[in-house]
């Protein structure tokens, strides 16, 4: 008994100073444009879809992305647009500041997909993915010489 009560004071301890930290960056968290703490005073504390915040951590930059949810999707090239604004703005954002990498996942391919009025669940994520080739693309014409290496993380559709 007396191990398992040590146990569960350190996950307990753990998950605290976990959720301190998450705490934190949340606190941080800054708008792209004019750096402003997006839950300051008198400001929206909400990421608009197809929008990002920046927060600082001890070793890098986390662009906090926010996708298009299928649910309140009622056109494909009006999500596809989107995610393809948000990844060549936060390529953009990242070549500007003169990061050397950027991860990228694959936004709103996952919790975020589903079914809509007029499209499936595999129709909405592929058009994610083609609005994230879309958003690469218009970064690379615009910054053709840029030496950003962008990783992208894609998670393997289920079943495959």
């Amino acid at each position: 008994l007396h191990g398992y009560v040590t146990t569960q004071a350190a996950q307990t301890t753990q998950a605290a100073q976990t959720t301190q930290a998450a705490q934190t960056q949340w606190k941080n968290l800054k708008r792209p444009d004019d750096k402003t703490d997006i839950n300051g005073t008198g400001g929206s504390n909400v990421i608009a879809v197809g929008g990002y915040a920046i927060s600082d951590c001890p070793c890098c930059k986390i662009y906090h992305a926010c996708g298009p949810k299928a649910s309140e999707t009622n056109r494909l090239k009006d999500a596809q647009e989107k995610v393809k604004e948000l990844y060549k703005n936060m390529l953009c954002k990242a070549h500007e500041d003169v990061k050397q990498c950027i991860v990228l996942p694959a936004i709103s391919t996952s919790i975020f997909a589903g079914p809509g009025p007029d499209f499936t669940k595999k129709e909405f994520i592929i058009a994610m993915y083609e609005g994230m080739y879309q958003g690469v693309k218009a970064f690379q014409r615009k910054y053709s010489k840029s030496s950003l290496l962008i990783i992208l993380k894609f998670l393997a559709p289920p079943g495959s």
